[in-house]
């Protein structure tokens, strides 16, 4: 049996799912939340309470604040074992490419049916490469095999700078746009200690000697741009 949770900001796709879910016995939904901030709460809850953490994780990869990229992204730095399924309404090149970039297993769109969703669980946890909705009107295999090279080439395990565990996840949580007092609870930190982390950060990347715009803004331009949070975009990899 393996258990799943949804992220996902539209309570009709939960419901969906859980009646698609409720009478099978090999893939058991264990949680539905409705942000990615929920989510990371909910993962570092199990992990206090020393519990199993889910085999598999469907998210939506347009997800207002904190993207599903962003927490695609996080999970396969900090949670590598943990498969992941990514959502989508729209059947564009760049969705496709963003879902490869941010290292998921899988590509769904919406709407789905049963045995889409089935088909795609079955072959994730099997070990399939790169699931690919079989609907997509995209120039398959061609368009995956490029990006699967690419995201291996300059983004897994990518830590050019050699930044602690700390360092790293708050860059990401920066680039999720969660505010201070999220990014505190979810790293253990004081509110004061969060300020402190970010001013460090803003010295130690060097964004503090660029234009003073917004430190914000140039935080998340530099770790994006370097692989260290989210994914290096579409653009990034048609200028490779």
């Amino acid at each position: 049996m393996y258990r799943f949770v949804m992220v996902d900001d539209h309570y009709r796709t939960h419901w969906r799912f859980r009646d698609f879910f409720i009478e099978r016995t090999d893939f058991v939904m264990e949680k539905a939340c409705y942000s990615a901030y929920e989510f990371l709460v909910y993962i570092k809850d199990l992990e206090l309470e020393k519990k199993p953490l889910p085999d598999l994780l469907v998210i939506d990869i347009n997800m207002p604040i904190a993207d599903g990229a962003s927490l695609a992204h996080y999970m396969k730095i900090f949670y590598p074992n943990i498969k992941i399924l990514i959502l989508t309404v729209h059947d564009h090149e760049e969705n496709l490419f963003n879902a490869t970039l941010c290292l998921a297993d899988g590509f769904l769109m919406k709407p789905f049916f049963e045995d889409l969703i089935i088909d795609a669980f079955q072959r994730i946890m099997n070990g399939e490469e790169f699931y690919l909705d079989p609907r997509t009107t995209l120039p398959y295999p061609t368009i995956i095999e490029e990006s699967l090279v690419y995201r291996e080439e300059r983004i897994r395990n990518v830590n050019p700078f050699n930044y602690s565990e700390l360092e790293r996840k708050y860059l990401i949580f920066q680039v999720m746009g969660l505010p201070n007092q999220r990014i505190a609870y979810l790293l253990d930190l004081s509110i004061e200690e969060v300020k402190k982390l970010h001013e460090h950060m803003v010295v130690k990347t060097g964004v503090s000697k660029l234009p003073k715009i917004s430190e914000d803004s140039n935080l998340r331009n530099f770790s994006i741009s370097h692989n260290l949070a989210r994914m290096a975009d579409f653009r990034a990899f048609l200028t490779k």
